[in-house]
């Protein structure tokens, strides 16, 4: 009888020389060269061979393989008494031997779902008062799209101006939405894709540690960005909230200047 399992192993990585995390939130994209992860400051890389990790957790799915069926060994033994006196003192017995196991199994896991992010090149802006975003976005239930504006060591979170609701931004523990929530417009939250409620009352007491949290919601003062640089640069993360969703896409993303003479778009 043998077990086959396959185990998923969820790793925690650092770089081993100057023992900074790299936390799971912020990385844009993992290979075998290494991890690229999104900082304050833009990105950084870190090489393969500078990363150290432990495990994390380890998770399904496991797969048991059907063992035999439980052989059934009939013997027929004859037990004599020390000295039988006739052929009617032997007794004959039958008697038939069970193994018993393990049949089946059945484990429930949850799917690690995938992050994309990119950081378009900088685009020099000059002097603005303001600017704004417009892209042309194709996502679905079983995704989400974030935009932001890099400027200098600041990343601000910014919303294309031809959307008027966030829909299915990931909810992380003790952290608030990415935009101030306009509770007088609809609001859904929701885990593993259930909407649970409907109000942001009581959102940090939600167990964040058993399920994927998602908020769909109308945001204030989410369109415009004061830069303080002349130089700024785009980040959009994709979240895939199903292995098998399919991926959102972005087009004709523009970036619109304000002030400091005529509008200008690029």
């Amino acid at each position: 009888m043998s077990f086959l399992s396959a185990l998923k192993h969820v790793f925690a990585y650092q770089n081993k020389y100057s023992k900074a995390a790299i936390k799971d939130d912020r990385i844009i994209a993992s290979d075998s060269y290494g991890i690229t992860e999104s900082i304050e400051a833009g990105w950084r890389f870190t090489p393969a061979d500078e990363l150290s990790k432990s495990t994390a957790s380890v998770q399904g799915p496991y797969e048991m393989h059907s063992p035999p069926i439980p052989p059934a060994r009939p013997s027929v033994e004859e037990f004599n008494n020390p000295i039988p006196l006739t052929d009617a003192d032997i007794k004959e017995v039958s008697k038939t031997t069970y193994f018993f196991g393990i049949d089946s199994i059945t484990s429930h896991h949850r799917v690690l779902y995938d992050t994309n992010g990119i950081i378009f090149k900088n685009v020099s802006i000059g002097n603005c008062s303001f600017i704004e975003l417009s892209a042309d976005v194709v996502a679905n239930e079983n995704c989400s799209v974030e935009f932001y504006i890099i400027d200098g060591s600041k990343e601000i979170p910014i919303l294309p101006v031809s959307y008027d609701k966030i829909i299915n931004e990931k909810l992380f523990f003790n952290m608030n939405p990415r935009f101030n929530v306009n509770a007088k417009k609809d609001i859904e939250i929701k885990k593993n894709g259930q909407i649970i409620q409907r109000t942001i009352d009581g959102m940090e007491d939600l167990n964040f540690q058993d399920g994927l949290y998602t908020i769909s919601y109308t945001p204030i003062n989410a369109y415009r960005c004061f830069p303080e640089s002349k130089l700024i640069s785009i980040k959009v993360i994709q979240r895939l909230y199903d292995d098998t969703a399919e991926p959102s896409y972005v087009k004709n993303l523009l970036v619109r200047k304000y002030g400091g003479g005529v509008p200008w778009i690029e």
